[in-house]
């Protein structure tokens, strides 16, 4: 069997690029940049480089229908936010290969941190109250009424881009306005404001065969990237049946097909969790999921073959897995003057002692991958980072652009 990856750069696109090498697949490494350490495996058997779904979602749909026009693939497999552009066509990529996605509009309305906590109030889910005002004069009169802190979140944002946490109501409306500038966001997608709720986080990742949850992990962030919010690169799996439950009531419900994952906080009151966000995509958790008993390639694999995925063992609670490269970011940062310095420090060398973990990335055999992502950082931390901080992110060139996304013309797709 023939598959594609797209969004290679990710280290969960490079964990199911060596699993599904495992089980015999030829696997493609697609993406919008030749730094990308997937598309260096020693699994990759063929790179497709395309243009980035971001800044041409067009030319990125165009390459991609080509390279399954030219190759017949089994299964198309895609890692980050590309996701969206091709459930947007979902009709005419299923004409030419699978595709474990569902239909648009629903990764939409989960995408949308608006409308999710909107979808939870509807589902009978617990989550924290969230306001969307469509103007500051809005924000200013709804900010006297809210409980403090908030947390001012962009609407489709990812990995804690933007992130604010507002104080007061003063406060709340200048970092409010002050975001809203500096992205250029229409008032009709302002950032929503979000009452911050104290608890332990959960993190999750689901596959989902129609409606079926097939797959789940669930694990606690030992350590997250900006911290308070940012990407969990140390983190271990646990098991949280009143999580999984709610989750799997939810995919039920909306009839999910695919992978997706969703936020909680438990507040430690004896009641459910807060419901705080979903990214209906692959994510972190898969290399930690695979480390932890739960293989979603082979069920991905066995979906797409048309059988029934084999029942998944309960993931193992304690397995901790770490993104390496991103720990040295962080651990750079702790030396930064300022307050609570020597206890920084001390934390980041007890952590940077420690061997309890499955990495990411680094394979002894399969050495290659470590190098190219390696170098990829320099790339994001001086070029991506700097230069095109707007629409940036260590993941710049995988994210979703939904105004262009819209604007392509699915005639100028004819077989």
């Amino acid at each position: 069997m023939r598959v594609l990856v797209t969004s290679a750069r990710t280290p969960h696109a490079l964990c199911a690029i060596r699993r599904f090498g495992e089980l015999g697949f030829e696997v493609t490494a697609g993406d919008s940049t030749r730094i990308s350490c997937g598309k260096h495996s020693r699994h990759t058997a063929r790179r497709l480089f395309y243009p980035h779904a971001f800044d041409d979602p067009g030319g990125f749909l165009a390459a991609i229908v080509r390279e399954l026009e030219e190759r017949p693939y089994d299964l198309l497999f895609p890692t980050f936010e590309e996701i969206f552009v091709l459930a947007r066509h979902r009709d005419l990529i299923g004409k030419l290969t699978t595709l474990h996605v569902v239909d648009y509009d629903s990764l939409l309305r989960i995408h949308d941190k608006a409308s999710l906590a909107s979808m939870a109030l509807d589902l009978g889910v617990r989550a924290p109250r969230t306001e969307s005002p469509a103007s500051l004069d809005e924000l200013a009169s709804l900010s006297k009424d809210l409980q403090y802190p908030v947390v001012i979140k962009l609407r489709t944002g990812n990995n804690s881009t933007a992130l604010q946490f507002g104080e007061g109501p003063d406060d709340t409306v200048r970092k409010f306005r002050k975001t809203a500038a500096f992205y250029r966001i229409p008032p009709e997608s302002y950032p929503i404001v979000q009452e911050k709720v104290e608890g332990d986080l959960f993190y999750t990742l689901f596959l989902a065969d129609r409606g079926e949850m097939v797959g789940h992990c669930t694990y606690k962030p030992l350590l997250m990237f900006p911290e308070g919010g940012g990407t969990a690169f140390y983190r271990e799996a646990v098991d949280a049946s009143k999580i999984v439950e709610i989750s799997r009531t939810i995919i039920e419900k909306l009839r999910w097909h695919g992978f997706i994952g969703f936020d909680f906080i438990d507040p430690g009151d004896g009641g459910p969790p807060h419901l705080i966000d979903a990214n209906p995509r692959p994510s972190p958790a898969y290399p930690l999921a695979l480390a932890a008993g739960t293989d979603f390639t082979r069920m991905a694999a066995e979906m797409t073959r048309g059988e029934r995925p084999g029942a998944a063992p309960r993931p193992r609670p304690g397995v901790r897995t770490k993104l390496l490269f991103v720990e040295v970011i962080w651990f750079g940062f702790q030396f930064a003057p300022g307050r609570g310095y020597f206890r920084r420090v001390r934390k980041a060398l007890e952590v940077f002692r420690k061997r309890d973990f499955i990495p990411d990335v680094h394979r002894r055999d399969d050495r290659r991958p470590s190098l190219w992502l390696f170098l990829y950082v320099l790339y994001f931390l001086f070029w991506v980072n700097i230069v095109r901080p707007r629409t940036g992110g260590y993941m710049f060139g995988c994210n979703f652009n939904k105004e262009e996304t819209e604007r392509i013309d699915p005639d100028r797709f004819r077989f």
